[in-house]
């Protein structure tokens, strides 16, 4: 618990890096004392961005890069397979090992970023010596990499055309949580065949979220925006109707005269609770649907265009003829 005033100095509590910082210590103090785990400090210091987007269960560009070259290191014997495995996960070498820092680039991404930027381990020559030991490994002459020609949302929204699907909210979800379930440790066999977008690839962090949305989606037949929002304000009702009715009786709870009478009124508003609790839960879910679909949009858009461009699918309209 903190103060909102500070009793010393008289002013308002502002939650600043430094702040957090001193809390974190304090904290840690506090668990060590009581024979508390205690969580490893995160640097604080550089990008306060990159902190605060960690903090909110998210990836930087970053983070989601040091994650594919670690899969690439582990996975590659030379500079020249471990650029092949990089650029068959969707990044681009605006420099090359050639060079003494090598940086690479994805769709969406406004700047290069140093593969060199990413740590100690990932300096040039540290991961030369790991390529290096890894020529020692047998088992690494029968890994495969990843497809360099592949398009698996393509490949999904052409079987739904020929399904003749209606496009709906709920097909919005069922093709992205197909897209987001290549990406999953458990689906080993399509591991070659993942998205090529790695800002689509992060959202495999919230598939449990997505499942979730769509399961409300499919439960409540929910097909088109206009249905969704209607859906809101049918629950938005439901719970200021049983929020009014449990005021009431919390007035009748000032004016009781027996304990019968209390424990009874206690009780009415105990079950009203409790079928409030789901409404707001749904309601919550509602809500997150609204700020996601948007968002799918974006991210399956990215990932059309990246596979379109990849397997050299754009045809560029050109004159057929001269001035």
């Amino acid at each position: 618990m903190i103060n909102s005033v500070s009793f010393k100095t008289g002013r308002k509590f502002e939650n600043h890096i430094c702040d957090h910082v001193e809390l974190r210590q304090i904290s840690d103090a506090v668990c060590k004392e009581h024979g508390k785990s205690v969580i490893p400090f995160t640097h604080f210091y550089g990008n306060k961005k990159a902190y605060w987007i960690r903090n909110s269960g998210k990836l930087t560009h970053r983070d989601m890069l040091r994650r594919d070259v670690d899969e690439a290191l582990s996975k590659c014997c030379t500079f020249k397979e471990f650029e092949y495995y990089l650029k068959c996960l969707g990044y681009r070498f605006e420099r090359d090992f050639r060079y003494e820092h090598p940086s690479v680039i994805a769709d969406g991404w406004k700047r290069a970023v140093r593969i060199s930027g990413l740590g100690e381990k990932y300096s040039r020559e540290a991961m030369r010596q790991k390529l290096v030991a890894n020529q020692r490994l047998p088992e690494l002459y029968v890994l495969i990499t990843p497809k360099w020609k592949r398009a698996p949302l393509l490949n999904f929204e052409y079987q739904l055309r020929q399904a003749r699907r209606k496009d709906t909210v709920q097909l919005l979800f069922e093709l992205f949580i197909e897209i987001l379930k290549l990406c999953t440790g458990s689906n080993i066999q399509e591991a070659d065949n993942r998205p090529l977008s790695p800002m689509m690839r992060a959202e495999v962090q919230k598939l449990d979220k997505y499942i979730e949305e769509y399961k409300l989606l499919c439960d409540n037949h929910i097909e088109s925006p206009k249905e969704l929002l209607s859906f809101q304000e049918n629950l938005s009702a439901c719970i200021s109707a049983l929020e009014q009715e449990r005021y009431a009786l919390r007035l009748k709870l000032r004016r009781v005269k027996t304990p019968e009478e209390d424990a009874a009124l206690k009780e009415q508003a105990k079950k009203i609770t409790a079928r409030i609790t789901p409404l707001r839960k749904k309601l919550k879910v509602a809500l997150r649907i609204e700020e996601h679909i948007p968002k799918i949009h974006e991210l399956l858009d990215a990932e059309r265009n990246i596979e379109l461009k990849h397997n050299g699918l754009i045809i560029k309209k050109e004159r057929g003829y001269e001035r």
